[in-house]
């Protein structure tokens, strides 16, 4: 996971995030890097008649997603904890360590308080997950029975409402199981209904899966090509080393997007980067030196073979692209779209990237070889299976935890 945040924080569209600053073209003891040459760091080498090896995935098939669904669901009833319990057989005195089927009702100043109430909800004896008084308090009772638990919720309770205050939680405990023996609920249509994921069917969920899938190994493969062709690029072009305000540009961007990773997870950025990325600000530094020094060679690169090609953005084709995409991405007006990726400048080169992608692809041969596939399925971030659709039942943001 940290892996994965650390690659979303440096690596953010190098091509886009590499553009220019915007300000006024000057030398670079200006601070800007708008009226750098990029022949005068780049010598292209001879291009055409490249061949390259590009691996691309396979065709989707049925039994791919048949293991992609099965990951997500599993993953989903780990996360949201919707096991059933196997149950022990005559056991019927509640003990510390058990797994009790309970149904509770919440109860403050005569009136049931709200997400204080389920109905079929499972409590592992001594796992802490309940306030204080709630587990201990069931402990010598019987299956059938009904206790009553008149508790205090923490001083320090994340529910103002409840902090502090005096409650009666009406139990009742339906069965006793073995908390180490897990039962994974069936994957149909009801388990799709009761998971919300915005399906009636198994059916309907599949095809979503799928025509994800399909999504995203169109996106690989034509990463993976355009992967190999600027590798071969780079190998035939000689960049010496870049000059240091293209590096410090896309550096304050490396940093302004980790900075943003950190206000996204409420942290300060000295322990976002100890917490979430498992670095020292010294480290992150280097890293962030390093890979905006590689992002600026890039850079020079691109703009070197669309300067030798003749490639160049117009005003129209900046406004036209951007007004296209601005409704794709759910903006009103192109203007507000070419803000919000950086402005016109960097919006100017990512189009230039893309025009330069594409004449490579005319002059450079890619044979596409399809890789074996994985042995193990990871879980996707699709939609239907995200986390953050996940809703538990009692947690501590809740009623009895």
């Amino acid at each position: 996971m940290k892996k994965k945040l650390l690659t979303a924080v440096l690596l953010t569209m190098t091509m886009l995030l590499a553009g220019c600053s915007g300000k006024d073209a000057g030398e670079e003891a200006t601070g800007s890097s708008e009226s750098i040459n990029p022949e005068d760091y780049v010598k292209i080498g001879t291009l055409e008649g490249i061949e390259v090896t590009a691996e691309v995935e396979g065709e989707i098939t049925e039994a791919d997603v048949d293991a992609q669904i099965e990951s997500e669901l599993n993953y989903y009833v780990q996360y949201a904890n919707m096991y059933d319990y196997e149950a022990v057989p005559d056991k019927t005195v509640v003990e510390d360590g058990d797994m009790v089927n309970i149904d509770y009702e919440g109860i403050k100043d005569g009136e049931a308080f709200a997400g204080g109430t389920a109905k079929g909800a499972y409590l592992e004896i001594g796992s802490g997950s309940f306030i204080d008084g709630f587990e201990s308090g069931l402990v010598g009772h019987s299956v059938g029975e009904a206790v009553d638990l008149n508790l205090t919720f923490p001083e320090n309770y994340s529910s103002t409402d409840l902090a502090g205050q005096a409650v009666v939680f009406h139990v009742t405990i339906n069965s006793i199981h073995d908390a180490s023996k897990q039962i994974v609920p069936e994957f149909n249509d009801e388990f799709i209904k009761e998971a919300n994921f915005g399906f009636s069917t198994m059916e309907e969920y599949r095809a979503d899966v799928k025509e994800y899938m399909e999504e995203q190994r169109t996106t690989n493969n034509q990463t993976a090509v355009e992967n190999a062709i600027w590798e071969a690029v780079y190998n035939v072009c000689e960049v010496s080393e870049p000059p240091q305000v293209l590096v410090d540009e896309i550096k304050e961007r490396v940093y302004a997007n980790a900075e943003s990773y950190a206000t996204q997870y409420g942290m300060e950025f000295a322990d976002f980067l100890s917490n979430s990325m498992n670095m020292t600000e010294e480290e992150f530094e280097a890293e962030a030196v390093s890979v905006s020094t590689e992002s600026a060679k890039e850079k020079l690169v691109m703009k070197a073979i669309a300067k030798q090609q003749g490639i160049e953005i117009s005003k129209k084709q900046i406004n036209e692209a951007a007004a296209e995409e601005a409704t794709e991405a759910g903006y009103e007006t192109a203007d507000e779209y070419i803000a919000a990726v950086g402005g016109e400048e960097i919006y100017k080169d990512y189009l230039m990237s893309k025009k330069v992608d594409e004449y490579l692809k005319t002059v450079i041969t890619v044979h596409e070889v399809v890789k074996e596939k994985e042995t193990t399925e990871t879980v996707s971030e699709n939609s239907a299976g995200s986390s953050e659709e996940v809703t538990e039942t009692v947690s501590e943001n809740d009623t009895a935890e």
